[in-house]
């Protein structure tokens, strides 16, 4: 017979007994929130605003987290998805629009706003914005057009032999060059643009002989062409991102009319899909001898909603080196059909023509820089149209504000808008002018002199592109 084995204690009641004191516990700790909850030091709502922000922080994850690639069929499902911003305008609505254009004839040119003149106590609590450099290129060419990316991964150099130069900006240094426009023939390129693409990076070329070539930044080798066949000249574009489309503004072919005239009668808004790099929908604009269209500009929202100003497409029609013209706001509704409902003259807005567009998101407004007549000494104006006031019967004197520098300097020179920033910019040489729209305040600002001389100034994606010759200089303005 073997020894018998002792049995081993079961600690029922030590477990038991543990149990009950966190249970006591527990309900200790939930008294003390709830007593605390309830006394007048402690704000109720805290807790709420607590899981607001972790639902903010989730979101935010959501939205970093990388997207698997689509399919076209998904990329189509997406497409009538995002159609919820637009909106379809009816014949009342329309009717409504016609009545205000006509009380918009009568009305006086506006006036200018002047910005208020800070106290030393002011001045003091503003915060001085200053600049950064970012890089410094030597292209070994005479530059004629620069490119910098949204995202201000790559920079794009166009030299007087139109050849492209690609530098990368976390490299700090060339990473290719293309040679494409530069061996063929009346193929001289007038301007560059980003190509929006999930996949790769790419960009896409305005040539003088009326194509669009769309490049790959990382193989620098030609994608696909876009060939406009109907136009004899490509006098501007804009990209609509929330439909996936690329517009095209510009003048026919010449026609022969009954009257003898040669030339076409209208100007056309060309809408291609990005994707299939076909076109999709057309818009015929009436307009005379020499008039052309150009700039236009789309409002692009970035989700971020504004009533009756998604898909709204703001196109300038004028004469060529002249003035006489006017800004034409199209609502592109979501079965593509476009409703023109308003429309300003220069005479009523106060300028002589127009030089650029620009839109602000945060705000859902317009900004439009006068072109100056060649023959006068005043400033350009810069106006500010809030598309929503209007829309209402006050809304040339409410609804457009006119803003000018201080400074007696600058004339026809360029500016430029940081739509972010909400910031009215412009370089004199080393000297950066700066006009506030959220405060309205003015301030100049002295940059450094290592590139040259007379550099020859752009801004583009929140950056200042000083370029010399062959040297580029990059600053960033930081706030």
């Amino acid at each position: 017979m073997s020894p018998q084995r002792k049995a081993v204690p079961i600690k029922k009641k030590t477990i038991v007994v543990q149990n009950i004191e966190e249970k006591r516990r527990e309900s200790k700790i939930d008294e003390e929130l709830t007593h605390k909850m309830k006394s007048p030091t402690l704000i109720p709502e805290q807790g709420v605003e607590q899981q607001k922000e972790q639902e903010v922080i989730k979101d935010q994850e959501q939205l970093n987290e990388p997207k698997p690639q689509q399919t076209s069929l998904q990329k189509q499902e997406s497409y009538k998805q995002r159609q919820y911003q637009s909106e379809i305008i009816f014949n009342k609505d329309l009717s409504e629009f016609k009545q205000i254009k006509q009380s918009f004839i009568n009305n006086t040119p506006i006036q200018i706003e002047k910005s208020p003149k800070l106290e030393s106590i002011q001045q003091q609590n503003i915060i001085q914005p200053n600049f950064k450099r970012v890089a410094i290129f030597n292209t070994y060419q005479v530059i004629k057009i620069v490119f910098l990316f949204k995202d201000n991964s790559y920079l794009l150099t166009v030299g007087d032999k139109d050849i492209i130069k690609v530098w990368s900006l976390t490299m700090n240094s060339e990473v290719g060059t293309i040679h494409d426009h530069n061996e063929l023939k009346k193929a001289e390129i007038l301007n560059v643009y980003e190509w929006p693409d999930q996949n790769e990076k790419q960009f896409m070329t305005q040539g003088k002989d009326n194509i669009l070539r769309i490049f790959s930044v990382e193989t620098m080798k030609l994608k696909q062409t876009i060939k406009i066949a109907d136009f004899s000249e490509l006098t501007s574009l804009a990209f609509m991102s929330d439909k996936d489309q690329l517009c095209l503004a510009g003048q026919p072919q010449t026609q022969f009319s009954i009257t003898g005239s040669k030339y076409p009668k209208y100007r056309y808004l060309k809408f291609y899909n990005i994707n299939t790099i076909k076109e999709q929908y057309q818009f015929k604009i009436d307009a005379s001898e020499n008039q052309i269209l150009s700039p236009i500009v789309y409002t692009d929202n970035e989700n971020v909603h504004h009533a009756r100003l998604n898909n709204m497409l703001v196109v300038c029609k004028t004469k060529k080196d002249q003035g006489l013209g006017e800004l034409l706001l199209l609502l592109i509704d979501m079965n593509d059909k476009c409703n023109i409902i308003l429309n300003l003259n220069f005479n009523q807005l106060g300028v002589y023509s127009v030089r650029n567009l620009y839109y602000l998101p945060l705000r859902g407004s317009f900004v439009l820089i006068e072109r100056s007549d060649p023959k006068s000494y005043h400033q350009n104006k810069i106006l500010v149209l809030n598309v929503k006031q209007l829309q209402t019967q006050n809304g040339l004197q409410s609804g457009i504000v006119c803003k000018q520098f201080d400074e007696p300097s600058i004339m026809d020179d360029e500016i430029y808008i940081l739509p972010k920033m909400e910031y009215v910019i412009k370089v004199c040489g080393d000297i950066v002018h700066i006009i506030d729209l959220k405060s309205n305040q003015q301030q100049s600002i002295q940059i450094s002199t290592q590139i040259g001389g007379t550099p020859r100034n752009v801004i583009m994606a929140g950056k200042i592109i000083r370029i010399d010759a062959d040297i580029v200089q990059i600053l960033e303005l930081q706030s």
